[in-house]
């Protein structure tokens, strides 16, 4: 299976020492660019930036643009929905 990782759950997992267990988990993990960029920010836990400064041979980062597609609409009592997915190599994720 293939996973496409966001900032938080890797973040934790490395702060943690549990990232090794992704792996184990998937056959494939990606991460856009964008991510690989909030982990080394000022700012980011010293443990998060040296990891992805050097980051395991298993991790995939997509230095491509990735492609956003979504819907804008309007829920009862003016409430505002979003949906969006994100498109990595013909893969299809929702964005949260």
């Amino acid at each position: 299976m293939i996973v496409v990782c966001d900032t938080s759950p890797l973040c934790y997992l490395i702060l943690i020492d549990c990232v090794e267990i992704l792996p184990q988990l998937f056959s494939r993990i990606t991460i856009p660019n964008a991510v690989c960029t909030e982990l080394l920010a000022e700012g980011s836990y010293i443990q998060v930036q040296n990891w992805i400064a050097k980051p395991p041979s298993w991790l995939e980062i997509q230095t491509n643009t990735p492609l956003y597609i979504g819907n804008l609409g309007k829920i009862e009592n003016g409430i505002v929905v979003v949906t969006a997915y994100g498109v990595i190599e013909d893969m299809t994720f929702p964005l949260t």
